[in-house]
C-alpha cells in the first residue's frame, strides 16, 4: 500500500513538473504578447463612439461626402453614412426621415441587418414603404432591445424586422459580462469594438498571466475545430434562455405599442450550404418559446439552402451576405409579408394587436 502511494506521488510530481515545463514552450509557440488586431478593426475604430447603454455606436452624423470607405476582405462598402443616433443608414433614408417621412418598417440586428440597410430601404421603397435601420455591427439581442427602447419606439413604426443571427447567443453572453465588468466597452474588449474580453475574475487573470501558453494552445485548437461555425459545442442552455428573454422583452414592448414584430432567422454561410450548426438548430428552440408572441417568423434558412448556388449569396472571403444575398433576403421578406396579408404599401394603417394575430 505504501509503495503504491509512493508511486502515485511520483507520477503526480512528474506530471506537474512536465505541465510546468511545458508552459514556457507553449508560450513561445502559441501565445503572443498581444493578439494581432485585424487591419479592418483598426480602420473602423476611430469612427466608433462609446455608449453607456449599448457599449458603442458609430460616430453620429457622418456624411457620405467625407468618403469614408472601409476595406475588409472582399466586402463592397458604400461610403459610411450615419444618423444622429450613430447608426448607419443610406443617406436617402436619413434625408427622408429628416423631411418627415414616417418610418413604417424598422430594422434591428447586427452586421447582417446593418449591411442590408441600403438594399432593404430600396426594396421597401419600391413598395411605397419607408424602411429604416437601427442595426449596428457586432450587436446582439440586448443591444437590439436597448436601441428599440431608446429610439425605435419614438418612431412609431407599424412593423419591426428583428434579424437573429447565429452569433447572437455567444454575443449576448458577452454583453452581459461587459455590463457586469463596470468598465467601458472598448476597455473591456482590449481597446477595440470586437477585441478579446479582458479577464475580470481572479481565475481569468491567473490564466491570462501565468498560463498564456496553455491558453494560446486552447485558442488554436478552438479555432481549428470551429471552422466557419460560431462555436465548437454550440450555445449553452443559459445562452438560449437569455436570447429568448431579450426577444420576449422586445415582443412585449411591440405589442404594448401596437407594433408587429417579425423575427428574421439569418443563416450563416455553413448553414446556407446545408451543413448543420448547433446555433442554427438553437433557433428552433428560441422560436418555440417566442413564436406565439410575435407577428411572424421569416426563416431564411430553407430559402438560402434551396438556392442553386448558396455560396454565391455570400462574399467569397467574408462570411456576410453580398448584394445578391441581401436582394434575396429582401425579396423573401416582402413576399412573406404579402402572403401573410401584411400590407407594406403606402395606404397601410398602423398595425394593431388583432392585425398581428391574423397575420401570424
Amino acid at each position: 500500500m505504501r509503495t503504491r502511494a509512493i508511486n502515485l506521488a511520483v507520477v503526480l510530481v512528474a506530471t506537474l513538473f512536465a505541465a510546468v515545463a511545458a508552459e514556457p514552450v507553449l508560450r513561445l509557440r502559441y501565445a503572443e504578447p498581444l493578439p494581432p488586431v485585424p487591419a479592418a478593426v483598426i480602420e473602423m475604430q476611430p469612427f466608433l463612439r462609446p455608449d453607456p447603454a449599448v457599449g458603442y455606436t458609430w460616430e453620429p452624423n457622418i456624411s457620405p461626402a467625407r468618403g469614408i470607405v472601409f476595406h475588409n476582405a472582399d466586402i463592397e462598402y458604400d461610403p459610411l453614412s450615419t444618423d444622429e443616433f450613430g447608426v448607419a443608414n443610406p443617406p436617402e433614408a436619413i434625408a427622408r426621415r429628416a423631411a418627415g417621412d414616417r418610418v413604417r418598417v424598422l430594422g434591428l440586428g447586427d452586421s447582417f441587418m446593418e449591411m442590408a440597410a441600403a438594399g432593404f430601404h430600396r426594396a421597401f421603397a419600391e413598395h411605397g414603404t419607408m424602411y429604416y435601420s437601427l442595426a449596428v455591427q457586432r450587436h446582439a439581442p440586448p443591444h437590439y432591445a436597448a436601441l428599440f427602447e431608446q429610439h425605435g419606439l419614438a418612431m412609431k413604426p407599424d412593423m419591426v424586422l428583428l434579424g437573429l443571427f447565429e452569433n447572437d447567443f455567444i454575443e449576448t453572453e458577452d454583453f452581459e459580462n461587459w455590463r457586469q465588468s463596470g468598465i467601458d466597452w472598448f476597455s473591456y474588449h482590449s481597446g477595440t469594438w470586437c477585441g478579446r474580453p479582458v479577464p475580470v475574475s481572479a481565475s481569468g487573470r491567473f490564466v491570462r498571466t501565468w498560463l498564456r501558453g496553455y491558453e494560446g494552445l486552447a485558442n488554436v485548437l478552438r479555432v481549428r475545430l470551429r471552422g466557419e461555425r460560431m462555436s465548437v459545442t454550440g450555445p449553452t442552455d443559459h445562452q438560449v434562455a437569455r436570447v429568448t428573454d431579450y426577444l420576449s422583452a422586445v415582443a412585449a414592448r411591440s405589442r404594448e405599442n401596437g407594433i408587429a414584430l417579425w423575427i428574421v432567422l439569418i443563416p450563416s454561410k455553413p448553414t446556407a450550404r446545408g451543413e448543420t450548426t448547433a446555433e442554427a438548430t438553437a433557433f428552433d428552440r428560441v422560436m418555440s418559446a417566442v413564436g406565439s408572441s410575435v407577428a411572424g417568423v421569416i426563416d431564411l434558412r430553407p430559402v438560402f439552402q434551396g438556392h442553386p448556388d448558396p455560396a454565391s449569396l455570400y462574399y467569397r472571403e467574408d462570411g456576410h451576405w453580398n448584394r445578391a444575398g441581401v436582394a434575396l433576403a429582401a425579396q423573401t421578406i416582402l413576399g412573406r409579408l404579402d402572403t401573410a396579408g401584411t400590407s407594406t404599401g403606402p395606404a397601410a394603417s398602423p398595425t394593431t394587436e388583432s392585425d398581428e394575430s391574423r397575420s401570424h
